[in-house]
C-alpha cells in the first residue's frame, strides 16, 4: 500500500482522470480488505475510505463537466 500511497500524493496536483479513481479505489479496496482483517475496524478507516472514494468520484464528475462544458461552448 506504500506504493500506491506514494503515487496518489504525486498525482494530486495533476490527477489524470482516470489513473486518479484507479488509484484512489485500489486504495480504498486495499484498506477495506485490511480493516475486514482485523476485528474491530476503526471509524479512521471508515472516514478515509469514504474520502478516497468521494475523491474519486469528484475528479471524475469535473472531468465530464469540463468535457461536456467546453462540447457545448464550441
Amino acid at each position: 500500500m506504500g506504493a500506491l500511497n506514494k503515487s496518489l500524493r504525486l498525482m494530486q496536483h495533476f490527477p489524470a482522470s482516470f489513473l486518479y479513481g484507479q488509484t484512489c479505489k485500489a486504495m480504498a479496496m486495499l484498506m477495506w480488505e485490511s480493516s475486514s482483517l482485523q476485528e474491530a475496524p476503526s471509524a479512521l478507516y471508515e472516514h478515509e475510505l469514504a474520502a478516497l472514494l468521494t475523491s474519486s468520484m469528484h475528479l471524475t464528475f469535473q472531468h465530464m463537466l469540463t468535457k461536456n462544458l467546453r462540447s457545448k461552448l464550441k
